[in-house]
């Protein structure tokens, strides 16, 4: 899988899965979890002028990852620290069942999302 589709779809399965987000956390114990993903999101793997990044997904993938682009970046400065606050936010709620919503619409929920070899 192209690199780009690999590091959305499994961000965004890491934003819609609170066990996902507790292991994530467990393997980087020194990170704030919210920071990390909106780092991920925003600066690491969403590059929708890109041109490389335009040619991984399909015109309707496009414009669903660019309305949870705009839904995140909403939400994105209000999120707590820490991954127990962070969990039991009603924003964090809203943005991971967005999430969880993009990947049910495009079919990608249960998609691995791994590499080209």
């Amino acid at each position: 899988m192209n690199a780009h589709r690999a590091n959305i779809i499994s961000t965004l399965q890491l934003i819609a899965s609170p066990t996902e987000a507790m292991d994530y956390q467990a393997k980087v114990p020194r990170v704030n979890l919210a920071s990390e993903l909106v780092c991920h999101w925003f600066d690491d793997f969403y590059h929708s002028g890109s041109v490389q990044f335009k040619a991984a997904f399909t015109g309707p993938e496009l414009a669903e990852l660019e309305l949870f682009h705009r839904f995140f970046d909403e939400r994105a400065d209000t999120l707590p620290d820490g991954l127990t606050a962070l969990l039991a936010s009603p924003i964090w709620k809203q943005i991971s069942a967005e999430a969880g919503s993009v990947l049910a619409r495009l079919g990608w929920t249960d998609l691995v999302a791994k590499y080209d070899d």
